[in-house]
């Protein structure tokens, strides 16, 4: 019984970070969404597509705020979130990867 229950916390250990590394990634992705919103907003036409973008942009809002809220649950950090300081993908890099449908 012993051993299951050192191995049972073993198997814990090493999925907080993984759990971590998810959130870190849906941070970031909410983050873009979010960006890319923001940029859409700036060349909408019509009213209809404006309100979709600004639903857009307030769902993004949301679901940014709601992961942050999870990240600092988590006791994770900017410096977590953000990373070691390589570049970061910009919005532009997200519109392409949609539009190359990756």
């Amino acid at each position: 019984m012993r051993w299951t229950r050192l191995l049972r916390s073993t198997k814990e250990r090493n999925q907080i970070p993984n759990e971590k590394v998810k959130l870190i990634e849906e941070i970031n992705k909410a983050r873009m969404e979010w960006s890319v919103a923001q940029e859409r907003l700036n060349y909408v036409l019509e009213e209809d597509q404006i309100d979709y973008v600004i639903f857009m942009l307030e769902a993004a809002e949301k679901r940014y705020g709601m992961l942050l809220r999870s990240a600092k649950k988590m006791d994770l950090n900017m410096l977590d979130i953000i990373g070691d300081g390589k570049r970061k993908p910009t919005s532009h890099d997200y519109m392409n990867k949609l539009s190359a449908g990756e």
